[in-house]
């Protein structure tokens, strides 16, 4: 290839196997570089010292848009329970934190038990600071989203942590997701086939 080649590159470039070894610098280069709002402060603080999760929904145009529904699945209700329940067998003491664009539907599908907050102080001009919350929590449950992958993957390290990814991320036969999740990540699938293996087991 000749370096002096002009390129554009065309991609969401959304997997660790791009750019391996490299997440404490990535998230020293993406940490705020000014001091946050006081709620986001002190939400930061809470998650820190819980055993915090951050859930992201993302709904608007994965609903709305006849394009983006071509290719992006709308996750369900199930998919969140199930990463959830899974979650809540495994820790105590879990403080559940909502970040959405549909904040009433989370509401009405979302009950697992497990009071949640939605986080609602931020807007378009501070979405950064959404990322910064995510990447404080313990544990993270994702959307088949950019934004949310990388909120768990510049997330602080703990020996519990459990971040769990839509898989498949896209409609089969559209885009190739196969590379989305990190190797440290809990794929929708593997609960699928984990459910399954004791559903199995108690019908013997």
């Amino acid at each position: 290839m000749n370096p002096e080649r002009d390129l554009y590159l065309d991609g969401y470039w959304q997997s660790e196997k791009f750019f391996p070894g490299l997440r404490d610098s990535l998230r020293e280069e993406f940490r705020l570089k000014e001091k946050p709002s006081t709620t986001t402060q002190k939400l930061s603080s809470q998650m820190t010292d819980e055993n915090s999760v951050a859930i992201h929904v993302r709904r608007g145009d994965y609903v709305t848009s006849a394009k983006a529904k071509q290719i992006y699945r709308t996750l369900n209700a199930d998919y969140y329970r199930s990463c959830l329940l899974d979650l809540a067998a495994r820790e105590t003491g879990l403080k559940l934190y909502l970040f959405s664009n549909d904040v009433p539907w989370c509401e009405a599908n979302l009950d697992v038990g497990i009071p949640f907050t939605p986080v609602q102080h931020t807007d378009g001009q501070t979405a950064h600071e959404d990322l910064h919350l995510i990447a404080q929590c313990r544990h993270v449950v994702i959307a088949n989203s950019t934004f949310s992958w990388w909120g768990a993957y510049l997330g602080r390290p703990h020996s519990s942590r459990r971040v769990y990814y839509p898989e498949p991320w896209f409609h089969p036969g559209t885009l190739d997701g196969s590379a989305m999740g990190c190797e440290d990540w809990v794929s929708e699938a593997s609960l699928a086939d984990h459910s399954s293996t004791e559903n199995a087991r108690r019908a013997a």
